[in-house]
C-alpha cells in the first residue's frame, strides 16, 4: 500500500476503483481518496456504491487506481471507464496479472498494452502486486487440493497509464446483464440470481463440478460455473429452482420476519451452509449486475 501511494501524486485526489483496501490507506495517512466498488461496508470516508464503469464521474487533478477483474475484457472495461474519469493528462495506476495466471496470460497482457499504447504512455512501475484472497478463494483452493484443479497466481504488478486521448468505444458488443440481488448477514453474505424463469419448485440443488455444496475453482471460465444461481462468500452454490421465492424468503429471514427455524424448515439444505443464525449484528439487501 505504502509504494502505491508513494507513487501517485501527493496532491492528486484518488479515485479508487474496486481498490477498498487502498481507499482505506489512503484515508489513514490523510490522503483525498474516493472509493467506487459496489460492496457497501468498506469503512472509507467517501464511498460511491456501485459497480466500476456503471457511474459518470470526471475528477479534476485525479488519478484512478484500479484493480479489475484479470481478464482482458474487464480491463479494457475499467480502463476505459477510468480514462474519461481522469480526462487526458490525468493518470490511471492498474494491477495486471502475471504472465503465467493462464496459459494465455501472457499475449492477453501484451494485447492489452498494445491496446493502451495506442492512447496513452504506458509504463512498468516495478511495484508488484500482492494479492491476498478473499474467503472464497481460500475455500476453493483448500478443497481442489489433490483434484488438479487450477488455481491462478495471487501475484501481478502495476502500471502507469498517462492519458494522452480518451480511447474509443469498446471494440466488443456490451454483454448481457444478469441481476443479482445480495443479502448481508454479520460478515456473510449471498447473492442469488434474480432469474425469473426460475418458478418451479423452492429447492436448491449441489452444482455440477462442486465438492458437495462447494464450488472448487477461481477461475471464471470454469465448466459449470454458470449453472450457479445462489453464491455465498465462503464458496457455497447451488442451482435455484425458483428465485423469487428464495429472495422473499431471505429477505423476510434479514427482516426477523422469519426465526431461524422457520428458514431453514423453507430450506433445510442451507442447514449445511454458514449462513448466521438470528439476531444479526447487520443485516442488508442490494442489487448489483454482472
Amino acid at each position: 500500500m505504502r509504494a502505491i501511494s508513494e507513487a501517485i501524486s501527493k496532491t492528486a485526489t484518488v479515485i479508487a476503483g474496486g481498490t477498498p483496501s487502498i481507499a482505506r490507506y489512503l484515508d489513514a495517512v490523510a490522503r483525498d481518496a474516493i472509493l467506487v466498488d459496489r460492496q457497501p461496508f468498506q469503512a472509507v470516508k467517501k464511498h460511491i456504491v456501485a459497480d466500476v464503469g456503471q457511474i459518470q464521474l470526471r475528477a479534476q487533478q485525479a488519478v484512478a487506481v484500479l484493480d479489475p477483474p484479470w481478464y482482458p475484457v474487464e480491463a479494457m472495461e475499467w480502463v476505459t471507464w477510468a480514462s474519461s474519469v481522469v480526462g487526458v493528462g490525468g493518470e490511471i495506476f492498474l494491477s495486471l496479472w502475471s504472465a503465467d495466471t493462464r496459459p494465455l496470460g501472457g499475449q492477453e497482457r501484451d494485447d492489452l498494452e498494445k491496446w493502451m499504447r495506442d492512447w496513452a504512455e504506458v509504463s512498468h512501475t516495478g511495484i508488484p502486486i500482492t494479492y491476498v484472497a478473499p474467503t472464497f478463494e481460500e475455500s476453493a483452493i483448500a478443497i481442489s487440493k489433490g483434484m488438479g484443479v487450477q488455481t491462478m497466481p495471487r501475484s501481478g504488478e502495476l502500471l502507469r497509464i498517462s492519458v494522452n486521448r480518451e480511447p474509443a468505444a469498446m471494440p466488443h458488443p456490451p454483454k448481457k446483464a444478469t441481476r443479482w440481488t445480495r443479502f448481508t448477514f454479520n460478515e456473510y453474505q449471498l447473492a442469488i440470481r434474480d432469474d425469473p424463469a426460475t418458478s418451479g419448485t423452492a429447492e436448491i440443488a449441489p452444482v455440477n463440478g462442486a465438492e458437495g455444496w462447494i464450488w472448487p475453482h477461481v477461475s471464471r471460465r470454469a465448466a459449470g460455473r454458470d449453472e450457479i444461481a445462489l453464491w455465498s462468500s465462503q464458496n457455497e452454490v447451488a442451482i435455484v429452482g425458483n428465485s423469487g421465492h428464495l429472495i422473499a424468503t431471505l429477505r423476510a429471514y434479514m427482516r426477523a420476519e422469519l426465526s431461524t427455524t422457520d428458514f431453514l424448515r423453507a430450506y433445510p439444505q442451507l442447514a449445511e451452509w454458514s449462513i448466521p443464525t438470528q439476531p444479526f449484528w447487520r443485516a442488508a439487501e442490494w442489487q448489483h449486475q454482472q
